[in-house]
């Protein structure tokens, strides 16, 4: 069996025994290092440097000016010339104060002819972040377009275009100094407006009907031209007849009369004469059959079957000239 011999350090001129107190002084004193450099601070992160000096500080983005918007524009009818345009308008504040609109104007126009320019009374405060909306009306009278823009008389709607101009007074803020300033504010519109047209009358024929000793029986042939895209009735015709500068008859007829669209449909209106009541010129142009001057006036009442204007009253007054023509059918 073999021994092993296990070296033993031996240091010249030190007994063993201090040797291993030495040692272990060493080791403590290394365990003392230890912890002192684990306790030590830790180094210190170094200080951002400042900007440069002269450069400007970043200002606020300027916010956004008030939103104007016509929302609608739209036409009530008064009777078969005249309507009510209503123009509703909208402003938005997307700004963090209160702006003052400053008497909205509103301009009209149709066919390149001015129909006119109206102006809210009194000015219109709109709080910050919120809108508001306000309505202009004004009054079309179609008989003015008639007169002043040339084919107008054909058409069966107007096209209206709208101008809305406003200055507000706002706080500006672009130079990042906010001062009282004034912006103007714009929007506009086009619109379509039915236009509704009177039927047209005239007198196509006066027929001799009867003839007898001192009573004569006419037929007035009155034809009614309809001019508008839709069918009419003509219904309850009040009427006065004139032959020659004298009334030869006063009337109603209640006849419904069916009228198509852009067509024409004719009535017959009878007139009662009484020679015994007139001069004996006017005798002999009707027994003779010649040429009359007339005059046909009344009112009569037109349903147009649309929500826009379900009926109107028209008056009319035509004067002319025709030829008495004898017919031996009765009314």
């Amino acid at each position: 069996m073999h021994s092993r011999t296990v070296p033993v350090l031996n240091i010249p001129g030190i007994p063993l025994r201090s040797c291993h107190r030495s040692a272990l002084l060493y080791s403590l004193v290394a365990v003392l290092l230890a912890l002192i450099t684990s306790c030590a601070t830790p180094p210190s992160v170094p200080a951002a440097e400042p900007p440069p000096t002269g450069q400007p500080t970043p200002s606020p983005e300027p916010e956004s000016l008030p939103v104007l918007a016509i929302l609608e524009m739209k036409a009530t009818a008064i009777d078969q010339h005249r309507s009510t345009l209503t123009v509703l308008a909208g402003i938005q504040n997307p700004r963090s104060a209160d702006i003052l609109l400053l008497k909205p104007t509103l301009c009209l126009g149709s066919g390149g002819y001015g129909l006119g320019t109206i102006q809210l009374d009194g000015d219109i405060a709109v709080a910050a972040f919120t809108e508001s909306n306000f309505e202009l009306q004004f009054g079309l009278d179609t008989r003015i377009l008639d007169q002043n823009i040339p084919g107008f008389r054909e058409l069966s709607t107007a096209n209206v275009n709208a101008s809305l101009v406003v200055t507000a007074r706002v706080q500006l803020d672009a130079t990042g100094q906010p001062t009282s300033g004034l912006v103007d504010l714009h929007a506009e519109t086009e619109s379509q407006v039915r236009l509704i047209r009177e039927p047209d009358l005239r007198i196509l024929a006066i027929n001799l009907v009867k003839h007898e000793l001192i009573n004569v029986i006419l037929e007035v042939i009155l034809e009614v031209s309809n001019p508008n895209a839709f069918p009419l009735e003509f219904d309850q015709l009040d009427y006065d007849f004139f032959g020659e500068g004298k009334r030869w008859s006063k009337g109603r007829e209640r006849k419904t009369l069916q009228i198509p669209a852009k067509g024409t449909a004719s009535t017959k209106i009878p007139v009662l004469l009484n020679f015994t009541e007139m001069d004996r010129h006017v005798f002999d142009l009707v027994e003779k059959l010649q040429v009359l001057d007339y005059l046909l006036s009344g009112t009569a009442t037109v349903r147009t079957g649309l929500d826009f204007l379900p009926e109107f009253k028209m008056g009319f007054e035509r004067p002319g000239s025709v030829k008495v023509e004898r017919s031996l059918s009765r009314r």
